[in-house]
């Protein structure tokens, strides 16, 4: 329920297919927890040495705090030298202000934390994303690469050819 607060419902998943991969070792979701409440929660597909930040979330009173940051270090901590994570951040193309301005302070937190441009960008299930990168420096047709496996881990093969989309140029 707490994912249909944090997300648009255009960037929520079918359950059954993140319940699938879980069974399947490929997905990992994780709650972050201070005085035994849940204050954020991430969920991750894996493949060999990629990751894919496919949802992360503060809850509202921890927001603006350093919690999301202190998780992402956490994260890039437990990265080995060959490991990278890949985001999705959406990109800023909301045409209601409040909204577009959301859009991009969270691609300012995430460079702010160390999160490099990949140069690629990505367009899933009809919503436009940016593709970030923490950990080994991932670009363009690299980046492009190590997301087509880890969307392939979950998806079936007619799903991703409908609905998954890659371009190297930057949007306009």
């Amino acid at each position: 329920t707490s994912m249909k607060k944090h997300f648009p419902p255009d960037e929520l998943k079918p359950f059954s297919i993140m319940e699938k991969a879980v069974r399947e070792g490929n997905y990992f979701p994780h709650g972050y927890y201070e005085d035994g409440e849940c204050r954020a929660y991430t969920c991750l597909i894996k493949n060999g040495d990629f990751y894919l930040l496919d949802y992360f979330a503060v809850m509202e009173d921890g927001r603006g705090k350093g919690t999301g940051s202190r998780i992402l270090s956490i994260l890039k901590g437990h990265l080995s030298e060959k490991e990278a994570v890949l985001l999705e951040v959406e990109e800023p193309l909301a045409a209601e202000p409040d909204v577009r301005d959301l859009q991009e302070r969270r691609i300012q937190f995430y460079l702010r934390n160390e999160a490099i441009e990949t140069g690629l960008n990505a367009q899933v299930f009809g919503v436009r994303y940016r593709i970030l990168g923490l950990g080994r420096p991932l670009y363009e047709e690299k980046a492009q690469t190590a997301m087509e496996t880890l969307y392939h881990t979950i998806l079936s093969e007619e799903m991703y050819e409908r609905n998954v989309r890659f371009s190297l140029d930057k949007p306009k």
